[in-house]
Order: C-alpha cells, then structure tokens, then sequence
C-alpha cells in the first residue's frame, strides 16, 4: 500500500511538472496568432461573413487557459448598408485547466469590452442577421440522445459587459433606434444556482421622439436538464423624455415573474405589471398601468391572457380622465389570428372645466385582428352613461353611443358602420370610412338627425333660454349630411337642415388648407329671423345692421389675417328665397361672393323689398399692406317709409311717403393690425320721399383702435336747404368715451325745410316767421355728461346765446345760462281769431303743467335772461329768473320783469318730495299801468289805473284738476285812479233827472220819469254813452280754502257811485257766485242832471253768476225802484200838495203799481245790465 501511495505521489508529481512545464513551454513554443487566418476562413466558411481580427490573440495555459482577443470585427450580410455586423474592442474567456480533467467547465467572468451591434432590415423585410439564425439547407444535424448535465459540470464567474452599443435601422419605415452605454452584468453561472443579472442603457429613438435610461435587473433559475428557465423578481426602471407621447419627466417601471420551458415549447408569464406615469398629451399629462398573466404555447404558437387589465388617469389643470379596460386575448400564430374578447370599456372620470363624463360598457365586445389578412373587426361596442356639470341644466344628461367597425389595412380601409349616438334627445345615425390611412387618409361620412326638439336641447345646454318672438321657434330641427375629407380638402357633397318651417339645401368644398380654394352653392327657401329675436319690447326692436356696413367690413379684414385672405380662392352663391329681418322683409335675395388673387368681392347683391330694389357690391382688397374695403350699394323705388315702420323707427311728422332713392359710396382703409381705420370716401346722397333731398359727406374720418380716438375734421350733411357740418373728436373708444364736437348749421328757410319733411306747419299770425334759423355750438360730451358751450342761435329776429351742462351720473343734473335779446311770440302764434280773447296765464298757472314725476331726480340751477318779449301782445322787458331743483324741490326765484311802468316780481316752488307734489305760489303786480296792457292785450282798455296786486296760493296734486281742489291761500287786488271804460252808470241816472222839473220832485214822479227814460232807450230812442264810470278806488281779497275762493270785501268807490259785495269762486268747477250793490253817494251835478238828494244811499242789487267763460249778470231792478218807492224811506219836508199830471185822478189808475214794478223789472234791466255786465267781466 505504501509502495502504491509512492507511486500515486511520484505519478501525480511528474504530472504537475508536465502541467507546468507545458504552461511554460506551450507558449514559448506555440504562437495562436499563427492560426488567426485559418480562424477566419473557418468563420467565414461557416457564416459566410469576414472576420478581422485586427490585434494579437493572447494565450495563457496555467493556472487557467485563456484566451484574450483585440479589436475583432465580424462583417455585414450582402444586400446591407453597413460594413460591419459586430464588433468588439476586447474579449477575454479564461477557463480553469484541472476541473478540464474531470469533465468540468469552470471559467472566469467572461469580459467583453466595447461591444458594437450594428442590426438592419433591408427594403424588402430581411434583417441582416437572418443567416446566421437560419442553417444552410444542406447542413443538418442528427440528434443525440440527450444526456443529463450532471451538476457542477458548469460553473461560470460571471458575465461583464462594457461600454456596449446597438444600432437599429428599419428600411421599410424609416425608423433608426441606438443603444449606448449599454453594460451587462450577472452573478456566478452554476446551472445550481439562480443567477443575478443587471442590464442598463441608454436609448435614443430619434424620429421615434424620445429618448432616455432604462436599467433592469432580475433573477434567472436554470434547469438545464429539464430545459426549464425561470425569471422571478424583474425589476424595470426607466426615465425617458422626447417631443411626442414621452414628456419631460417620464417614468416608467415594471416588475414581473415567468418561466420559459424550452423542452415543451411553453412560457408561462405568472404576472407582469408596467406603470408609466408623466406621459404627454398635451393639454394632459397621463398615468397608464397594465396588469396581466397568460400562456404562449411555442409548439401551437399560441398564447393567452384570459385576464388584461389596462388603466389610464389624464390629468390637466382644470380637469381629469380616468379610464379602464378589460378582456380576454387570444393568439394564434399559425392561423395569424388575435380575437379579444369580453372587452369592457369604462369611463368612470372625465373632468374638464367643471363638466363631467362618465362611461361604462353595459355589455362586453369584441374585437379579431387577422395578421395574414390584416383585418381588424370590432363588433358589439356600445357605452353608456352621464354627463354632468354645473353648465348642464339639471345637473346631469345620459348619452349612448354603439359602433361596429371594420378594418382592413392592406387595402387601406377602416369603416364604421353603423355609428349611432344618442344626447340630448338626439339620436345621430350614420356611417363613417377611412382609406388611404397611411399613404394619403381619406375620410367619408354620411350622418342623419332625424327631426329633433332643438328648444329642448338648447335648454338642456343653457340655463335660461332667451324667449324669443314666436313661442313656437326652434321646435323642430332636422340634418343630413355627407362629406368626403382629405389631408388637403373638404368636400361636403350633400348638406340638409331643416329648422321649423326654414330648410337649407346645397354644397360645398374646400381644397388645399394651405392656399384654400372654398366653393359652395347654397339655397335657403324662407327665413324669419324675427322669430328668434326676443319679443318686441316697449318702445320698439332695435334695427339691425347692414351687413355691408363699412365700419364692419374693415373690421372683418383686420380680424383675418392678411396672409390668409391673400392665399384664399372663392367662389359661390347663397339663394333666399323669403327673408325677414327686424320686420325688413326681403324676396329673390341673390348673393354672389368670390375671392381671388387678394381681392374678396361680394357681387351682385341683389333683393326686392318694400316695392323697390336693393343693389349692392362690396369689395375687400388685401394685395397691399393695408386691407382696403370699397362699398356701392343703392336703393331704388323703395317705400322708405314703410321700411322705417317695420323697424319700428319714429319718423315724428317728417313725411317719406312714396318712393325713396339712396345711394351709399365709400372706401375704408385699415392696416394689417387693424389699429388704424382711415375712411377715404364716403358718401351718401338721394332723394327721400321722392322730394326731401338728403346727403352726407364723411371723408376723412380716422379711427385710431390702438389709441382708442375717432377723428372726424369735416363731417357734412344736408337735408334739403338745411346744411350741417360738423367737426368731432372722440376720445376712450372702449373704456370712457368722450368727444368735444364744433357744430355750425348755416341760415336756412326752416319754414321751406319743414314743409318738404312733410311736418304740418302751424298757421302763425306772421307768415314770415321761422324763415330763417341759423345755430353754432362747442359740445363737450362723455357718457356722463354732455356741455354746450358758446351756443348761438338765430331764429328770424330773435338771438340766444349761452350755455349748457348735463349730467347723468352719479346723478341727473342740469345746469344753464341762456340770454336771449328780443322775442315776439306772438309772430309765432296762431292768428287771432275774431271776436276771441286770449287766455291769460301766469308762471304760477304754467308750473302746474310740469311732469313733477320727473323733478325727484332733477338737480336743476339755471338763469334765464331775456331782454324784451311780447306775448298775447303784452310787452315785458328785463325778465329774469334763477330756477333750481334738488331731490324733488323745484323753483323759479327770483322771478321778474318790467311791465307798463311796474314791475312783476314771483316766486314758484313745487316741492315733489312727499307722496304728492305741493305747488307753492307767491307773485306780485306793483304799479302796473292797467289802460295800456288792456288795450294791447284785448284792442281796448275797458279798465284803467294803477294796479298792485298779489297771489299767494298752494296747491297739492299731480295733475292740474286735482291742484285746483286742493288750493288755499289769499288773492289780494287794488286799482286806483282809475275808470270803467264805456260804462257810465252814473250818467245814465242823472240824465234821466235832467228830463224832468225835479225842484220838489216826489219819489212817485222820480220813478216814473225812469221808466219814461228805460221805455226809450229800449226802443233805441238813446245813444250809447261814450263815457265812462270813474273810481278813486276798486279792490278787495279773496280766500280760498280747497280751490274754493270766498271774497266779503269788494268794494268800488267813486265820487258818485259805490259798489259793495262778495260772494265765491269755485275754481274745480270754474264757477263764479257774486252779490253786489249799486248805490249813489252824491248828486247828479256836473252829470247834465240837478241835485236829487232822494236818490243817494238807494243801492241796486247786483248778482254775478255762471261759469267763468259765460258770467250771467242780473240787477235786481224791482227791489231797488220798490225801495226807492217805499214809505219808510226818510223824506225831506214836503210843500203843500199841488195838482200835476202825475198825482191827478188816481181813482182812474188803480193798476199803477203793479204795473210801475213790472216795467221797473223789465226795462231797467237792459239799461244797466250792459254796463255792469262789463264791469264784472273784465274784472
């Protein structure tokens, strides 16, 4: 036994010295490099590809054989681009020599520095390393019978990978992906042991938009003997950003578990989960997560994932969508087929701007994809469910929405057929075809709304719905439609819409959107846009305008850019057979519009309304820097009037009955940035009613938006003879308007232009009156206030002058000071009427006519000044007053003139502030010379003297008559010095003495001798007297309590005559109640009679009664003569009886006095009932 461990020792001895003799000598004596060129002709043989190995190969034998190769490139496949396939900077494979003798592989890390891949496919599909994966036909290879891999028959220390590159480069679509700073790393390979491995890389898609670092690590369980691999704990992680779906801040990871059973052909896929978050899609940035497990079968090229979930949250800043899928796949490779099935489809968040969406599939789809075929069929898609948000009324609305759709993609087709959408009570029907999808898309659709409630839906999208006009508007709606679309066109071939009783039919296209040419042909049957407005309001419908207006046409060519209206090719005609809008009903309504070359060009435009034509062409040129807009557009034969009627537009009494012809010119120019707006012509002229001849001439005009300013230098108008001009600038277009305006009106016949108007002139007492007018004013204006300053106005003789202030806000204020020279109002009067008087006023009477309802809001201070006025006649001079009104109290003080030789002083004040306004009235007459204003005021002065009167009255109420109930106050009245004109009643009597002896008259002979005077002057034996009855005094007062006036003082005296009384004056029912007497204080001398003591102290009883225009006067003749008669008068001492005429035979008169009274009542009476009638009149 010992001899055999000696041997054993000295057999094993000499082998490790032949080991280490032979790791000494093999490579002093054996140079590998010498075999380099046989390694590449053994490479290339067997590839069919050159090998270069540009470097030494190194050998090492002992301890462990190695084998260390530099710089060695292996070449492309023919048919390819590139020269090289691979290669690498250095490889370095060490294996251990001992374990070689005991049939185990026991190596070092196999370290592989600076690898390059360089993988293509070519034009027609093959990739460049399909040679090396595929064996040559004649090559084949007989099985061995599997032996078991005992184990530990393999141990390797590991693979590193360094500073290893890839590049893909796809042919057939153009895609170039590279791979950089890609290392590999892994633990211990013992075919025992899992194995560890970390794989991290840069990527750069490039056209593909995005780019980033993806590492990755797990664990790999081999089973060799079973062919069975197993990955458990992958762990992904990645950061990637680019232009498209990756943004700036990618995330990705993934984790997941397998097995891969190479023996069965079968890989098992236990879980894999992906999360992506920070993708862009603009404006949100989106979140994905898939979860899924399943079965590839290699053998029956299959593979199944009976459970796919896929989630999707989008996130913005003023919304969310969250969004999930779920189903079944199958594949089947050999047959090329992918059917998902129970497919459901849920949208439980779509948030955007406060609206909300939510979908869920009520019932499970399909969908199959067929590789060979390349068809795609997706059947049974249908979802449901809300949308909700504060701008949905209600709160919420269901929507639906179904499909089926068909693919088939190497035709190039996808169609959707039947696409039906159901919201807000519309049901939407129709199909859907896309060609070309990746060469040149075209898209075909045809879509159907059958007949819906459009009120309905317009509810259901606003909150409050305007009312319009006709109840019954927008009740019905219907639309059909089909359209053909193109990267480069859109063609509407058919076009159906159908609102109430409206229904609009035609065409249209658009081809090239870089230079778009647009075409369309387009026919409207009727349409009143009335009905849609809102209902008329009080006051009327504003009117709506032109279409063709030139402020809005040069508006329309800044808002589009330059560039675009220059590149855009037009050409179509819109058809309207009835069209109403604000009332303007217009028929055969023909619109031909075309754009070219820069020049967009609305013509001819024609339409028939109100008995006449409107014709009209406008022009936008935009060939140059600045868009130049030009208008023609007349109206011929058109009943203007008419026209203004529908447009509920207030003529007054200007009369444009019968036709009317106008014609409208003009050229707008603005600037690309449609800051400056330049008007270089425009002109209106023609002739209204067929005999008002109208112009206007507003060239020059500037509107400046930038600076917000509107510049009009000379601004002209004329209608008829009367000519305006007007000089304005506008300032703060749209933030505070203001503008200070020169307007000039040069003298016209104002006469002349107002009969041509058609305004009912009033007759005036002269003809020559407003014949000539003439005005000038400064007017600074805001939309808080308006003054007018330097006023000048001439109206024939007259001339005023002064100045104006208005202010709306805060609140309404007026403020004035007007001067006017010398006015004769009644040149302007109606003439005077025979036999008519003309009513008298005063400014306290004027005041009631005041609308009061307005003075709570009045803040008024104002002057007025006029230097001489004649009015009914009456001449004032010097009339001025102070008006002021704040928070409902209004008055005129003071309040004067200069009259006759007095003066006129008031003052008026009505007080607005409580539940009814209060007239408060205090006005005096001092000294007024009444002969000289009766006679110009009536042609005759019935009453003279000096007169010093005062009213201090008030009155509550709203309108006149309820004032005159409500009056109470004092009327005071004094004349002196003065007479009763024509009326002599004191000569009268005394000339009715002067017929008889009246020595020791009795009062028997008195009264008999009257009625001898009466008879004869009632046959007209007596000439009216020419006299008049003259007073030192004639006055009184008059207290009114609740409009009704009580007087108990008048009184007239007279050196002969006196006149006392009182009585009412019921002003609500304007009717006077007067009792006066009539007696003589003196005798009759110096009258033509003698001295009759027996008729003095003896008053006549006077009643004035009757309505205020028609006084009824009635003497009491009866009771003054039977009082003149009666016995208990005093008597003076009577001479003894002497026979007359008169006292005989009285036996033969018994009927005397009966008879005495009865001719005393009857005869008297229209001897003084003439003169005291006139009396109390004129009072």
């Amino acid at each position: 036994m010992k001899r055999f461990f000696k041997a054993a020792g000295i057999t094993a001895g000499i082998i490790i010295v032949l080991i280490i003799a032979a790791a000494i000598i093999v490579p002093l004596l054996v140079d590998i490099n010498d075999y380099k060129d046989r390694i590449v002709s053994v490479v290339e043989k067997q590839t069919g590809r050159r090998l270069k190995i540009e470097g030494d190969i190194g050998l090492s034998v002992f301890p462990q054989l190695g084998v260390t190769l530099d710089t060695v490139e292996l070449g492309n496949a023919s048919g390819f681009e590139a020269p090289v396939f691979a290669s690498v900077r250095q490889l370095q494979i060490r294996v251990r020599v001992l374990p070689l003798l005991s049939k185990r592989l026991e190596a070092d890390v196999v370290t592989v520095r600076g690898l390059s891949l360089n993988l293509e496919r070519n034009r027609d599909g093959r990739t460049n390393w399909d040679d090396l994966i595929n064996p040559k036909p004649e090559e084949t290879h007989e099985k061995a019978e599997k032996t078991p891999i005992p184990a530990g028959a393999l141990v390797l220390g590991g693979l590193e990978v360094r500073e290893a590159s890839a590049t893909w480069t796809d042919r057939l679509t153009g895609q170039r992906l590279a791979v950089k700073d890609l290392s590999v790393q892994t633990s211990a390979v013992t075919l025992v042991d899992p194995v560890e491995v970390k794989i991290g890389f840069d990527v750069d898609t490039g056209d593909m938009g995005f780019s980033g670092r993806v590492d990755a690590d797990t664990r790999v369980d081999f089973d060799l003997n079973r062919n069975v691999f197993k990955i458990a704990g992958l762990k992904l992680a990645a950061a990637l950003k680019g232009k498209t779906v990756f943004g700036e801040h990618t995330k990705i990871k993934a984790d997941g578990a397998g097995a891969f059973d190479a023996g069965a052909g079968r890989i098992d896929l236990d879980r894999f989960k992906l999360e992506a978050g920070g993708l862009s899609l603009p404006p949100y940035t989106a979140d994905v997560t898939l979860e899924t497990a399943g079965i590839s079968d290699l053998a029956a090229q299959t593979f199944s994932f009976p459970d796919l979930k896929v989630g999707l949250r989008m996130t913005a800043e003023k919304g969310r969508i969250d969004a999930a899928l779920a189903g079944r796949v199958l594949g089947e490779l050999k047959a090329q087929k992918i059917t998902l099935s129970d497919l459901t489809l849920s949208l439980p968040e779509f948030n955007s701007n406060g609206t909300r969406i939510q979908l869920s599939a009520p019932q499970k789809s399909s969908a199959v994809i067929d590789l060979a075929a390349a068809t795609l069929s997706i059947d049974g898609v249908k979802l449901t469910g809300t949308i909700s948000g504060d701008a949905i009324p209600g709160g919420s609305m269901p929507v639906a929405l179904g499909l089926r759709a068909k693919g088939d993609f190497n035709r190039q087709f996808i169609t959707v057929d039947p696409m039906q959408l159901e919201a807000l009570g519309m049901k939407t029907a129709g199909s859907l075809s896309v060609t070309k999808f990746q060469t040149t898309p075209e898209i075909k659709g045809d879509f159907s709304v059958p007949r819906f409630d459009p009120r309905e839906l317009l509810s259901r999208m606003v909150k409050n719905l305007p009312d319009m006009a006709d109840a019954k508007a927008l009740s019905s709606a219907e639309l059909s439609i089909a359209f053909t679309a193109a990267a480069d066109r859109l063609e509407v071939n058919r076009l159906a819409v159908g609102i109430d009783d409206s229904r609009l039919t035609g065409s249209a296209s658009v081809n090239d959107f870089t230079a778009p040419g647009v075409r369309f042909d387009l026919a409207l049957d009727r349409l009143n846009l009335d009905r849609y407005l809102p209902p008329k309001q009080a006051g009327g419908r504003a009117a709506v305008a032109s279409a063709s207006a030139p402020a809005a046409g040069a508006a329309a060519a800044g808002g589009i850019p330059l560039e675009t209206l220059r590149k855009l090719s037009l050409g179509g005609n819109v058809r309207i057979a009835d069209f109403t809008a604000s009332g303007i009903k217009m028929t055969n309504v023909f619109a031909g519009i075309h754009a070219k070359d820069g020049i967009l060009r609305t013509e001819p435009f024609r339409a028939a309304l109100f008995e006449g034509t409107y014709t009209g062409a406008v022009e936008l040129d935009v060939r140059g820097k600045e868009a130049r807009t030009r208008f023609d557009e007349k109206l011929s034969g058109v009943r203007l009037d008419r026209m203004l009627k529908a447009l509920d537009v207030e003529t007054g009494t200007v009369d444009v009955g019968g036709s009317s012809t106008l014609s409208l010119k003009g050229t707008v120019v603005t600037d690309a940035a449609l800051e400056v707006i330049r008007v270089e012509q425009l002109a209106a002229d023609g002739l209204l009613g067929n005999k008002l001849a109208f112009g206007l001439d507003g060239s020059g005009a500037l509107l400046n938006l930038n600076e917000q300013t509107l510049t009009a230098d000379v601004l002209k108008m004329n209608l008829d003879d009367m000519k305006i001009g007007v000089k304005t600038m506008v300032t703060g277009l749209f933030t505070q308007p203001s503008h200070k305006t020169d307007i000039h009106i040069p003298a016209f016949n104002l006469r002349q232009v107002l009969a041509k108007i058609g305004r009912k002139i009033p007759e005036t007492a002269d003809p020559k009156a407003m014949t000539a007018f003439e005005a000038t004013a400064w007017v600074n204006g805001s939309d808080a206030a308006i003054s007018v300053e330097s006023l000048k106005v001439r109206l024939d003789e007259t001339r005023l002058e002064g100045r104006l202030d208005i202010q709306s806000q805060p609140a309404q204020s007026y403020r004035f000071d007007i001067r006017v020279d010398d006015l004769d109002m009644d040149r302007y009067l109606p003439p005077k009427k025979k036999g008519s008087t003309p009513a008298a006023a005063t400014p306290g009477a004027a005041t009631a006519a005041l609308p009061v309802d307005m003075l709570g809001d009045v803040d008024l201070d104002g002057k007025l000044t006029v230097g001489k006025l004649k009015v009914a006649n009456i001449r004032l001079q010097d009339i001025q007053t102070q008006a002021k009104g704040k928070d409902g109290l209004f008055t005129l003080n003071p309040l004067k003139a200069s009259l006759y030789g007095g003066n006129y002083h008031g003052n008026i004040s009505l007080d607005a502030r409580g539940k009814l306004p209060l007239l408060a009235v205090d006005e005096k007459l001092d000294k007024v010379q009444v002969g000289p204003l009766l006679k110009d005021f009536q042609g005759q002065a019935m009453l003279t003297g000096l007169t010093s009167s005062g009213i201090k009255l008030t009155a509550t109420g709203a309108d006149v008559d309820t004032m005159l109930r409500t009056v109470n106050g004092k009327v005071t009245f004094l004349f002196t010095d003065g007479s009763i004109e024509k009326v002599d009643i004191i000569g009268k009597v005394c000339r009715v003495l002067s017929a008889v002896s009246a020595g020791s008259l009795k009062k028997e002979d008195l009264a008999a001798g009257i009625l001898q005077m009466i008879t004869q002057q009632a046959k007209g034996g007596e000439k009216e007297s020419t006299g008049g009855t003259g007073f030192s005094e004639m006055g009184g007062s008059m207290t009114f309590t609740n409009g009704v006036g009580t007087n108990q003082d008048l009184i007239l005296y007279s050196p002969l005559l006196r006149v006392e009384g009182g009585g009412k004056l019921d002003l609500p029912s304007r009717h006077l109640d007067y009792q006066t007497t009539v007696a003589l204080v003196k005798s009759c001398e110096g009258k033509g009679g003698k001295g009759i003591r027996d008729l003095a102290n003896y008053p006549i009883p006077v009643t004035v009664s009757g309505p205020l225009g028609s006084l009824d006067v009635k003497p009491d003749l009866t009771a003054g003569i039977l009082k003149l008669l009666s016995p208990e008068q005093p008597k003076e001492p009577a001479a003894a009886p002497q026979p007359t005429p008169s006292t005989q035979a009285p036996s033969a008169q018994p009927q005397q006095p009966p008879d005495l009274k009865k001719q005393a009542e009857e005869a008297v009476k229209g001897v003084l009932q003439k003169g005291l009638q006139d009396f109390f009149k004129k009072q």
